[in-house]
C-alpha cells in the first residue's frame, strides 16, 4: 500500500519546524542539518507520516541520524528485485530470496537487521572487515557459538517492547519481556564483546539496567498476560502499603462475618443473613416472621414478598471502610506499577543499545552459522579492482537441491585486460544462475558473510546491477521493452569502473535487427566504462565481431542424436546454438510444430549474417518445403539429426551408437 501526501508536505520550512518540534531544540545543527538542507523535505514527510499513523507520542524518536550513502553499495530497486535479495518474484514471500537462504537468526530484532544488512551493503572495507572478524571468532569456535544461539533464546525483541512503553501501549507482561531480556543480555555478555556495545552505553548505564531488571521481577506478576487489572500486576510483598491495603480489603469477609454473629446474638435472629449486590450494596435480610425482632435503630432498604432487607449505621461504615480499601488498593497499585514504567521509559536509550548489540551479535552467529552448514568460505578482499572467484556457487539454488548436485564454476576478471564476459549458451544451462550468483556473492562478502565458493578475492564494488528479465507497467503506459531500456539508460549512467554490472538478454523485447544494435551498442559502452559485467545474450554474432576486451564464455552441453544434456559448466568459448526447438520438445511442443519450425530455421539461417541482421526469412520457405517433399518422415529426422550432431563434443563410441542408430531408423521405412 503507498500513501500519497501532498505537495505541500514536502516543504522544507515545514519539515524542518517539525522536526524541530520532535527533538525539542530551537534548531538542527547538532545533527548537522541547515535550514534550507534539502534532506529535510523527505524527512519531514516520513516523520508527519509517522505522527499521523501512530496517533500517540513519539518519544523514542529523540535524534536524527545522517547515514553517508558512500559508505554502502548502491542497488536499485529493479536489481533488488531481480536478485530477489528479500522476496521472490514468483509469489512475493520470502521463501527462495537471500534472505531467507542466510536466515539462521534467533531473534526477531536479528531477522530486522539482517534484511537491513542485505539491502544496505558495505563499501567500507575495515568496517566490512570488523564483522567478518567477528563471524570468523564464532565460525572457529563451535562451542561459544552454541552458547551465544542458547542465550539468545531467551531474548525478546527489546526494540518493539521499549516502543509500546514510549508510545503507551504497553501492559504489564511487555515489561517482563523487558527484564528477560535484560537478564538474558548480562548471561550472554563476555569481556570479548566489549567492542560490540555501542559507546553510549556505560557502566552506570548498566548498573541501572540491572536494577532496573531487579525491580520487575520482584514487582511485577510474570503469570498476568492481560491489560492493567487491580490486584493481578503487583506481587504481594513488593509495596508495604499496598499489602496494608489489601489486608483491609482483604479482611472485609471476616470484619462483615463477626458484626453478622454478633447481631444474631443481640438480636436472637438465628435465620439473620448478610447479602449484597449492586443496586443495594450490602443489607441484612430477615424473613417476615422475625421482622418484629429487628432492631429500631437499623433501617428499611427493601420489601419482599416474604422478606425484609434492613441496614445499620456499623454496616454501612464497615461497607465504606472495605470499598475505600479497595480503592485505595488500586490506586496505590497503579502508582507502583507507573513508577516501574517510568524508570523503564528513563533507560529507554540504554534499552536501545542493548537491542543493537544483542541484533547484531544475532546476526554475526547467524552468519557464522550459514557458513558451517553449507561450507562457505571466507572471502579475502584487496586494493585491486579484481573479481577472483574459484567454484562458486549459488547460495539459493544449492540449498533446495541435493547435496553436491549443484555444479560450482570459476570467474575471473583482473584489474586490467578483459573485464567484459560476453556469455553465450543455450536456454536451460544455467546462464541467469551464473550471473546471479556472481552478484549474490559479491554483497554476501559485503556485509561481511563468509560466501559459497572454494576461495573468492575481491575488491570492493560501489555499484550492483542487475538487468535480468523485465516486465511491463501499463499503469504508467511501459512495455516491457521500455522498461528493460530505462535500466540500460540508468546503468549507462550511473556505472563506474568499480560497478559490476550483470545484463541478461539485453534487447529481445524488440526485432533482432533493432535489438542486436542496441545490445551491441550498449557493450560497447559498458566497455569504455570498464565496468566488471557479465553479459549473457543469445546473439552469438556479438561474439564474432571483435573480441579484443572480451572474455568469451559458455556453458556446456553434451548432445547425443537430438538429445541435449546440460552440464551446467562454465567455459571458455561461444555456443553452437541456443538448443530452443530441443527445449521446445522437452517442453511438450507438438512433432508437427517442431518439424515446421525445422523448416523454417533453415531458411532462417541460410540468409542470416551480421551484414544483413535481418534478412527477407520467408523468401525461400516454399521452396524448401517442395524438396523436402521428395523425402520421407524418417529420412527427415535422419537427416535434422544429422545435421545437430556434434562431431567436436562426442566420442568414438558415442558417434557408433549414433551412426547404428540411423541405420534403425532408415530400416524402418
Amino acid at each position: 500500500m503507498v500513501t500519497k501526501l501532498p505537495p505541500w508536505r514536502f516543504r522544507i520550512k515545514d519539515a524542518y519546524a517539525l522536526m524541530c518540534a520532535q527533538v525539542g531544540s530551537a534548531s538542527l545543527k547538532a545533527f548537522d542539518l541547515e535550514e534550507n538542507d534539502v534532506r529535510l523535505s523527505s524527512a519531514g514527510a516520513l516523520l508527519y507520516y509517522l505522527q499521523e499513523t501512530a496517533k500517540t507520542s513519539l518519544k523514542q524518536i529523540e535524534a536524527y541520524k545522517i547515514i553517508n550513502e558512500d559508505t554502502l553499495l548502491r542497488i536499485d530497486e529493479a536489481s533488488r528485485k531481480s536478485l530477489e535479495l528479500l522476496v521472490n518474484l514468483h509469489d512475493g514471500s520470502e521463501k527462495y530470496s537471500l534472505f531467507s537462504s542466510i536466515d539462521a537468526n534467533v531473534t526477531s530484532m536479528g531477522k530486522r537487521k539482517l534484511k537491513n544488512w542485505i539491502t544496505n551493503a558495505l563499501t567500507d572495507v575495515d568496517q566490512i572487515l570488523k564483522r567478518q572478524q567477528w563471524v570468523t571468532l564464532l565460525y572457529e569456535d563451535r562451542d561459544e557459538l552454541g552458547r551465544v544461539r542458547s542465550h539468545l533464546k531467551q531474548v525478546l525483541d527489546i526494540q518493539r517492547l521499549t516502543s509500546r512503553i514510549a508510545m503507551g501501549r504497553h501492559v504489564s507482561k511487555d515489561l517482563v519481556g523487558i527484564a528477560q531480556t535484560i537478564v538474558a543480555f548480562f548471561t550472554l555478555f563476555e569481556q570479548r564483546y566489549q567492542q560490540l556495545l555501542p559507546a553510549d552505553l556505560d557502566q552506570k548505564a548498566l548498573e541501572a539496567l540491572l536494577a532496573l531488571a531487579q525491580k520487575i521481577n520482584d514487582a511485577v506478576n510474570s503469570e498476568w498476560q492481560g491489560s492493567f487489572e487491580e490486584g493481578k500486576v503487583i506481587r504481594t510483598g513488593y509495596d508495604p502499603e499496598l499489602d496494608e491495603l489489601r489486608s483491609i480489603k482483604g479482611g472485609g469477609k471476616q470484619l462483615l462475618d463477626s458484626y453478622l454473629e454478633k447481631v444474631r446474638q443481640e438480636t436472637g435472629i438465628s435465620t439473620l443473613k448478610l447479602s449484597q449486590n449492586k443496586i443495594l450494596g450490602h443489607y441484612l435480610e430477615v424473613s417476615k416472621a422475625q421482622s418484629e425482632k429487628v432492631p429500631t435503630s437499623f433501617y428499611r432498604k427493601q420489601t419482599l414478598v416474604n422478606a425484609e432487607r434492613f441496614t445499620s449505621d456499623t454496616l454501612i461504615e464497615y461497607e465504606q471502610k472495605i470499598l475505600k480499601s479497595a480503592f485505595e488498593a488500586e490506586k496505590r497499585e497503579r502508582a507502583v506499577y507507573e513508577d516501574i514504567v517510568e524508570e523503564t521509559k528513563q533507560l529507554q536509550a540504554a534499552l536501545l543499545c542493548i537491542s543493537t548489540f544483542l541484533s547484531d551479535l544475532d546476526c554475526l552467529q547467524g552468519l557464522a552459522s550459514v557458513a558451517i552448514t553449507h561450507q562457505y568460505t571466507k572471502p579475502v578482499f584487496t586494493d585491486e579492482d579484481i573479481l577472483a572467484l574459484e567454484e562458486a556457487r549459488h547460495p539459493v539454488v544449492e540449498q533446495h537441491m541435493d547435496i553436491g548436485a549443484f555444479v560450482a564454476n570459476d570467474l575471473t576478471i583482473s584489474r586490467e585486460g578483459k573485464r567484459f564476459c560476453l556469455i553465450t549458451g543455450p536456454n536451460m544451462a544455467g546462464k541467469s544462475t551464473f550471473l546471479r550468483q556472481t552478484a549474490l556473492i559479491v554483497l554476501l562478502a559485503q556485509i561481511g558473510s563468509y560466501v559459497p565458493a572454494r576461495s573468492a578475492r575481491l575488491g570492493v564494488v560501489d555499484r550492483l546491477y542487475c538487468r535480468v528479465g523485465s516486465s511491463d507497467n501499463l499503469a504508467r503506459g511501459e512495455s516491457t521493452f521500455l522498461v528493460e531500456m530505462q535500466e540500460a539508460a540508468h546503468i549507462l549512467r550511473t556505472a563506474s569502473r568499480r560497478s559490476l554490472v550483470i545484463v541478461d538478454e539485453l534487447g529481445r523485447g524488440t526485432s533482432t535487427q533493432d535489438g542486436m544494435s542496441i545490445a551491441y551498442a550498449v557493450m560497447q559502452q559498458l566497455l569504455r566504462i570498464g565496468s566488471k559485467t557479465l553479459f549473457a545474450t543469445h546473439y552469438h554474432e556479438l561474439a564474432r565481431i571483435d573480441t579484443t576486451n572480451l572474455q568469451l564464455l559458455t556453458l556446456q552441453v553434451t548432445e547425443m542424436g537430438s538429445e541435449i544434456h546440460f552440464l551446467r559448466k562454465v567455459m571458455e568459448g561461444i555456443a553452437n546454438s541456443s538448443y530452443g526447438l530441443n527445449v521446445a520438445k522437452m517442453a511438450g511442443v507438438g512433432r508437427e510444430v517442431l518439424k515446421q519450425a525445422r523448416i523454417f530455421q533453415k531458411q532462417h539461417f541460410a540468409e542470416y549474417d551480421l551484414q544483413n541482421l535481418q534478412p527477407d526469412l520467408f523468401s525461400a520457405v516454399q521452396d524448401e518445403q517442395t524438396g523436402s517433399a521428395f523425402l520421407s518422415e524418417q529420412e527427415e529426422e535422419v537427416l535434422d539429426l544429422l545435421q545437430s550432431f556434434s562431431l567436436d563434443q562426442s566420442s568414438p563410441v558415442e558417434a557408433l551408437l549414433f551412426l547404428k542408430k540411423l541405420q534403425e531408423t532408415l530400416k524402418a521405412t
